[in-house]
């Protein structure tokens, strides 16, 4: 299931009361960061699952409405020879409350996985069972190690059963010694001589254990006592063997020590086994203790470091300081370099952490994905822990050099400072996350410490967002339309499709609250399709019942070009609406446009070749390529407001705009001014070139039937305005 096995030593731990608004919050922060596969399934015969973690897709293959959709889709996918033990072990977990189990399940691939299944039942207030809650962890790994621990400890239980062992007898007062031949060949001496003495028996035990070995034979004689010892002979050949010498003094009858028997067995095979075993448990320790891209520790050692911290605190009475650094940009590097990049890209981060920090004495996680957290005991105070945060940030003052790629990454810090008052870790990591989420809203390198407050905002987002899966289908969401006007004839030519959330409670929540919940939810892709189809089938009702000809802008992310049926998508709405594919105009962020993926770029010429335009929204705001522009299929440049609030009265801003509006000309791209809200912003853009606008002073975005009005209210002439070569809006005569 995990990409990787290191990620196989997490436990994740489940709340009986999910009520709580904290709860939520808390189990939300705690599914994000785990590796492990996590669900939710009802008490039933078949117990499927009702949601599901998506990260099942990369540890399992499947899609996690295939688990959701299907009740007994998981229970069909066990291994039939362990099938019935785990309806047994459910069973159970009435009475248990909780249960681990482990188990076959199949994988997408055709192939078997071990599961490690660890399931809580969940009660409410008067102790009615009302679901389960679990997760899944990959055990593959650690099964296959299991495995070969057993077949090397089979070798050394063969070795002690088949081993031949050779004989010794000394006589001690003629100091003759008889071997047997077992012991010859043990021992490489060829040919098989008669006798030989003590000496030269004690000769061959290697320089470092001889006498040792001298004094504990010869300490039995006077004792009349037996010794048993481990060392190593050097062989005349010069091979090293490890022995085992076992020997028993036996007297002569009358009281003295008459002679020394012993027995030697070449036990170097076990040493070998042994050191196997050593190596093979040291790596499965490393396994369940290290991440295994990075060489930290994973989070079961942070959390057992975090215990004797917290203990430590409790005792000297002094506070520890928890810092999470999430890196920005890893997934956008992942999907465009390539996983290897970002690979190298967390060694590296995880390498400056270490040479910055006080490693290993500061604790440095790695918890999977782009997270590491630091723990750090006996801050003085916060001017300490500020200095520490700022030290992490450090790290990307300089770019990371990856291949041939000179990355400029950076990252935000959530502080989580005091004297924990137990030994949870997951509290103070959720704290830590909502800290870092703060940070994230500051900008770039930003560290932000937790304060209780914080707490409210993260419910509320909570709520936010949870409200944000029902509103589509209990048509929540509106589009206003905003004109676009020509800047020489005043005329309507189109309009841009916003969105709108009319909440049942909140009343209109504004598109920057909830279009980026949407992107990080994933719920921009419905939401997208619908202002698409929305905003196309007004746009035709235009064409048809008002005969009306403007062409309709919509937004669109960078989640939706990345969707395998977007392209299909386009050409349905088209097709159910009657629009004209020129009528339509998609509008990109001037980040997605300089993107270097050709999966986009891809998407974009192919949107191009429908015959729909396409249009870079907030121009001139990021890192702009001319040479990347006119190799891009666009057709409209829409000038950021920050140029255009003060062009009446900047002329570095008004020269800016004009050497845009020159640019697009030469390259047959048509431009449009945002955000012109002043009749001398107006009277500056139109001379300039610039012959399309946008704001205020026109108009702000209206509902369906005010815009119409406001559409009526002005004529418009019976062609494109000048300037417009690409708009085709306009009211025939």
């Amino acid at each position: 299931m995990t990409k990787s096995i290191g990620r196989e030593t997490f436990n994740c731990k489940f709340v009986h009361d999910l009520q709580g608004a904290d709860c939520l919050l808390r189990n939300q922060l705690i599914f994000a960061s785990c590796p492990a596969v996590s669900y939710t399934c009802p008490i039933d015969r078949y117990y499927g699952p009702t949601s599901i973690s998506a990260n099942v897709k990369e540890q399992l293959g499947y899609d996690p409405l295939e688990f959701t959709d299907n009740p007994d889709f998981w229970l069909s996918r066990i291994h039939p020879d362990d099938r019935s033990g785990v309806l047994i072990n459910l069973a159970k977990l009435s009475q248990q409350e909780k249960y681990v189990h482990e188990y076959r399940f199949l994988h997408k691939n055709g192939t078997y996985r071990w599961i490690h299944d660890e399931q809580r039942l969940v009660k409410n207030g008067d102790g009615t069972p009302i679901e389960i809650v679990g997760s899944w962890l990959d055990i593959t790994g650690r099964k296959v190690l299991e495995k070969g621990l057993r077949k090397s400890q089979v070798r050394f239980d063969k070795a002690q059963r088949v081993g031949r062992i050779g004989h010794w007898k000394w006589n001690i007062g003629a100091d003759s010694c008889w071997c047997s031949r077992q012991l010859h060949q043990i021992l490489g001496l060829d040919p098989y001589p008669v006798d030989f003495t003590y000496e030269y028996l004690l000769s061959l035990v290697h320089s470092e254990d001889r006498n040792r070995v001298d004094k504990a034979i010869k300490k039995t004689i006077p004792e009349g006592s037996s010794c048993s010892l481990n060392f190593r002979i050097v062989r005349p050949d010069g091979y090293i063997i490890d022995v085992h010498l076992q020997t028993e003094v036996v007297s002569d009858g009358k009281g003295k020590c008459g002679h020394l028997l012993g027995t030697v067995f070449n036990i170097s095979e076990l040493k070998l086994i042994e050191q196997e075993l050593k190596e093979n448990k040291k790596q499965l320790d490393n396994l369940f203790c290290y991440d295994q891209l990075t060489g930290l520790p994973n989070k079961k050692y942070f959390q057992d470091r975090f215990t004797r911290a917290a203990r430590r605190t409790k005792l000297n009475n002094s506070p520890i300081s928890l810092f999470l650094l999430d890196i920005d940009l890893l997934k956008k590097i992942n999907n465009t370099l390539g996983r290897s990049v970002g690979d190298q890209l967390l060694k590296k981060v995880a390498q400056r952490l270490c040479a910055h920090l006080r490693f290993p004495i500061d604790a440095i996680a790695r918890f999977g994905g782009d997270e590491f957290v630091i723990l750090v005991e006996g801050v003085q105070d916060m001017q300490h822990v500020t200095r520490i945060a700022q030290r992490i940030l450090s790290i990307f003052e300089e770019s990371f050099v990856i291949d041939e790629h000179d990355l400029h990454v950076s990252g935000c810090v959530g502080v989580i400072t005091g004297k924990p008052e137990n030994d949870d870790i997951e509290i103070l990591l959720a704290h830590a996350g909502i800290a870092t989420y703060a940070a994230k809203k500051k900008g770039n390198n930003s560290f932000q410490f937790y304060c209780k407050e914080m707490d409210d905002e993260a419910h509320e987002m909570l709520v936010l967002e949870n409200d944000l899966y029902n509103a589509l289908k209990n048509n929540e969401f509106t589009l206003h339309y905003q004109p676009k006007i020509s800047l020489t004839s005043g005329d309507v030519i189109g309009a841009e499709a916003l969105a709108r959330w009319q909440h049942p409670v909140k009343g209109l929540i504004p598109p920057k609250e909830f279009i980026p919940l949407a992107e990080q939810t994933g719920l921009i892709i419905p939401l997208g399709k619908w202002i698409l189809k929305k905003a196309c089938g007004y746009a035709g009702r235009l064409q048809k019942i008002e005969n009306l000809h403007l062409k309709i802008s919509v937004n669109i992310s960078v989640a939706q070009l990345r969707e395998p049926g977007f392209l299909d998508l386009i050409s349905d709405a088209l097709d159910e609406t009657g629009l004209q594919p020129s009528q339509l105009e998609l509008e990109i962020t001037e980040s997605i446009a300089m993107e270097d993926d050709e999966e986009i770029i891809s998407t974009l010429k192919k949107i191009r070749n429908l015959g729909v335009c396409l249009a870079i929204d907030d121009f001139g705001t990021g890192f702009s390529s001319l040479t990347r522009l006119k190799n891009l299929p666009i057709t409209i440049l829409k000038i950021d407001r920050t140029f255009v609030t003060e062009v009446a009265v900047n002329t570095k801003d008004s020269a800016i705009i004009e050497a845009i509006v020159l640019v697009a000309q030469k390259l047959g791209i048509d431009v449009v001014a945002e955000g012109i809200e002043t009749k001398e912003q107006k009277q500056v853009l139109s001379p300039i070139g610039c012959g399309i606008g946008q704001g205020f002073l026109f108009s702000r975005p209206l509902p369906e039937n005010d815009f119409l009005d406001f559409v009526t209210r002005r004529t418009g002439p019976p062609h494109p305005p000048e300037g417009c070569r690409n708009f085709q809006g306009h009211r025939p005569s």
